[in-house]
């Protein structure tokens, strides 16, 4: 069976500080979980003001070549799907 890939941009807002971005990002990529995750660099959840986060989990991640330590912080964001055309929902 063959996975779809899809890009969204999804409007992200910190719960916590209030800071808000608009990323383009991928959806489904294959990857599996009991929730649904958003994944960021280091760099953007610095700009949304979640990071460095002393209560984090930390995971490690087997990826294609490699193994990757990552921090899941549970229900910090609000997300909000933008249309393409009008950047509305």
């Amino acid at each position: 069976m063959n996975s779809l890939v899809v890009r969204v941009r999804p409007r992200i807002r910190s719960r916590s500080s209030g800071r808000e971005a608009v990323l383009r990002v991928l959806a489904n990529g294959g990857a599996k979980s009991p929730k649904p995750c958003l994944v960021v660099g280091e760099d953007q959840a610095q700009s949304l003001g979640l990071w460095p986060a002393s209560d984090a989990k930390v995971y490690l991640v087997e990826e294609a070549s490699s193994v990757r330590k990552v921090f899941l912080l549970p229900d910090v964001v609000e997300l909000e799907l933008l249309d393409e055309e009008v950047g509305r929902k």
